[in-house]
């Protein structure tokens, strides 16, 4: 594990996938926002489940596996203590030739820059995928959310358990259409066991914020690469090994993608191109595409 410490901001980067996970000090102490998965250490399987854990970035978005640089090992290039360096070169076949992460403590805040350099050229989802805790109380959580176009469930439920009814489009995040009538998304968790994917479509402003017992976490990016966000509340809602009904956490991911469904069905047509959004980008060799974003917490 790769550990930084400076302003305000500790950081473990785990070399596997790039994964970030950090404690901010606030309100006198130190708070973890970042989530771990409940069975690091005890299972071992799917390299992605088996590490995971805080902030990495997926080049290209989307399952199986959301990409070659969540599922292997990152050489580190460069460390200080308040700054380090990874990178991951991709398969000769792959056209995506590099990624390369950076990660800097910054006053208060974590700050990213993820840079893709291509072999041939491709259109492919990209995304971010920054995962949160969530308090065990119904409710305890309050989501504060962009403006975007539209928010839409994807086509299929993501498990039998989803609570929002899938194919929906809807603008206000308190009502979104649920197999009970209507769920919140901005107050967290849900009572029962449910598993939810909902992808608000360009957003005005790349800023989430996540307030938990009068401390905000706030997730910023550009958005004018990476459109969309897409919300994964993991709300106890799997029930089979690792997940065995335990994990109750939130994603908020930064995309130019449809939902999870992957490279193929991200550079077709499908429900949020539909809406007459871009939901791959056009990445050309010769060019270093980077993608920037922060995440900072503060108390009242």
């Amino acid at each position: 594990m790769i550990k930084l410490s400076g302003r305000g901001v500790t950081a473990e980067v785990a070399p596997q996938g790039a994964m970030v996970t950090a404690a901010f000090e606030a309100g006198g102490g130190f708070v973890s926002p970042l989530y771990e998965a409940p069975w690091l250490g005890q299972w071992q399987g799917d390299p992605l489940l088996a590490h995971l854990r805080g902030d990495f970035v997926c080049v290209p978005f989307g399952m199986p596996g959301h990409g070659y640089a969540a599922n292997h090992a990152w050489e580190l290039l460069d460390v200080s203590d308040e700054r380090a360096v990874l990178s991951i070169a991709y398969p000769e076949d792959h056209p995506v030739e590099r990624v390369t992460r950076e990660v800097v403590c910054a006053d208060g805040a974590l700050e990213f820059a993820d840079s893709i350099e291509m072999r041939e050229p491709a259109s492919l989802p990209l995304g971010l995928h920054p995962m949160f805790r969530l308090p065990d109380g119904v409710g305890e959580a309050r989501l504060v959310l962009p403006d975007a176009a539209a928010i839409l469930t994807p086509p299929q439920p993501p498990e039998p358990t989803a609570r929002l009814l899938p194919g929906q489009r809807f603008i206000d995040p308190t009502r979104a259409p649920s197999v009970d009538g209507t769920a919140d998304l901005t107050r967290l968790p849900w009572e029962g066991r449910s598993e939810d994917l909902a992808q608000l479509v360009d957003v005005v402003e790349g800023r989430v914020g996540l307030v938990v017992d009068g401390v905000t976490t706030v997730l910023e990016w550009d958005q004018t690469v990476l459109k969309h966000c897409l919300l994964w509340v993991s709300n106890r809602g799997r029930d089979y090994p690792p997940w065995n009904g335990r994990n109750l956490c939130l994603g908020v991911e930064p995309v130019t993608s449809a939902f999870d469904l992957g490279a193929e069905a991200s550079a077709g047509r499908n429900p949020v191109a539909d809406e007459g959004v871009q939901t791959a980008v056009s990445l050309e060799p010769g060019e270093t595409h980077v993608v920037h974003h922060r995440v900072s917490v503060t108390a009242s």
